[in-house]
This record gives structure tokens, C-alpha cells and sequence, in this order.
């Protein structure tokens, strides 16, 4: 969280692409310029993001986002030689808006009404009528109520299943019922916390988070990956739990 206009990352020159998922930005600037940038679930409050490929080919990719205030800039000089963009999913609560050289491709986006929306949409935008009333939970303070509400109608709206978003683990309502494999909710999500533990889900008890056993987040178990809904003991033992002792009564 910077004051001012501080920078939060440059990135210009013809640098290194960049991936950001999962993160929280508060105040500063973002400025990409020249290189190419991912942005997955992330809260942008009160941020300037800039995105510029100057003279250079570049992709930017912004799916399920928050972007409270703030303002996004983008300009898209080599649209004609290969520069592509792609907004899907993402809620801009009276975002500014700067629709630059190019076309960012987007749709199933969520906008305040009256407010600046990106150009060119392919439709399936969810429009708020009035500034949302966020709720407070575990993780955060931009949670949605589990219904009523003008938030209530961003759930279950976006593009792709929550499997394909990464994103099974995940909740955006104060209930903590993960998005498992619902289509995804459009804006940014928390880790799912369960109210029983106060600490995020896991499901086979063997200390390790459901989020974190299912590292890309699509609810089955891949290579490289442990069952996060079978015990995995610390130690290599198997079995549907560890071993508990317990200290007899005198």
C-alpha cells in the first residue's frame, strides 16, 4: 500500500513479462511499458495502472479482478503487428477509464452505472445501479453478501467455470462457501475460511490448506500435486487420519 504516487512496479524498456495472482495493491501506480503482463484476482484500490507497449509487442491479461477507483490507462501502439489484450470477469467500481489506441478484447465485466466502461465489449456485462455496498469478513473488506444486494448479482456471471479460473477454493460471499465448480463469480476472490477453524479449509485435517494441496486451484489432483481430500501425512504414513494420542485420565 503506497501514499502518493508511488510506484508499485515499473516495468518498461522491453522487460521481462510479469505475472501478479492472488495480491492486494492499494494507492500508487502500476506502470507496464513495453512488456508483456498477467493480473488474476487481485484488488486494485484507489491504483493508476498504465499499460503502454510504446514501440514493442506486448500481451496484457486482466481476469477477475477488483478495481475500486483508481484509474486504468492503456494505449496499444503495435495493435496492427501482434499487440493483444483481454478483459474478462473483473468488476470496475467507478473506475477511470482511458480506452487508448487499440481495442482491449472484454466482456462479462462488471460496471457501476454512468461510470466509464472499457470500449468494445462482447457482451454479457453485469451493470450496477447504484456504488456497491461491500461486506466485512475474515480476509478482507470487499466480500459480497450471500444475497440481496447489488453484488449478489455479480455471482455466478462471469465467462468460465471457477475450475478454469483457478479459483475452487476461493469465495467472494461472507458465508465462505467456496465457488467449487460453479461458474466463477466476475471480481476478486478470498481464500475460503472455515467458520469452524477461523482458518482456511482443510478438508483432510492433515495441516495442510485445501488452496495450497490444490495448487492451480481446479478442484482434482494433478502431477506434482497431494490429494486435498485424502490425509497426507507429514511424515509419509497413509490413511484416512494420523495418529492421535491422547493422555489417560488418573
Amino acid at each position: 500500500m503506497l501514499g502518493g504516487i508511488g510506484l508499485n512496479i515499473e516495468n518498461g524498456g522491453n522487460g521481462a513479462a510479469t505475472s501478479f495472482q492472488n495480491c492486494q495493491f492499494g494507492g500508487g501506480e502500476f506502470d507496464v511499458d513495453e512488456a508483456s503482463c498477467a493480473v488474476t484476482n487481485c484488488l486494485w484500490d484507489r491504483v493508476v495502472l498504465t499499460f503502454d507497449d510504446d514501440d514493442h509487442v506486448a500481451h496484457w491479461c486482466l481476469l477477475n479482478n477488483l478495481f475500486r477507483g483508481g484509474h486504468l490507462y492503456y494505449s496499444m501502439h503495435y495493435y496492427s503487428h501482434g499487440t493483444s489484450a483481454i478483459a474478462y470477469d473483473n468488476l470496475f467500481d467507478r473506475t477511470t477509464i482511458y480506452n487508448g489506441n487499440g481495442t482491449i478484447t472484454n466482456g462479462y465485466n462488471g460496471y457501476v452505472t454512468n461510470c466509464d466502461q472499457l470500449s468494445g465489449s462482447s457482451g454479457n456485462d453485469v451493470i450496477l445501479t447504484n456504488s456497491p455496498i461491500y461486506q466485512t469478513s475474515y480476509l478482507g473488506n470487499y466480500y459480497y453478501p450471500t444475497n440481496g444486494g447489488l453484488l449478489s448479482t455479480l455471482i455466478d456471471r462471469g465467462s468460465r467455470w471457477a475450475t478454469n479460473a483457478g479459483l475452487y477454493h476461493f469465495t467472494t460471499t461472507t458465508n465462505q462457501v467456496k465457488e467449487g465448480s460453479t461458474r466463477v463469480d466476475i471480481g476478486f476472490h478470498y481464500v475460503a475460511i472455515d467458520p469452524s477453524t477461523g482458518q482456511p479449509y482443510d478438508y483432510d485435517r492433515d495441516g495442510i490448506p485445501d488452496y495450497l494441496e490444490d495448487a492451480n486451484g481446479n478442484g482434482v489432483v494433478d502431477s506434482g500435486e497431494t490429494d486435498w481430500q485424502g490425509y497426507n501425512s507429514l511424515n509419509g504414513l497413509t490413511g484416512a487420519s494420523g495418529l492421535e494420542v491422547f493422555t489417560p485420565l488418573r
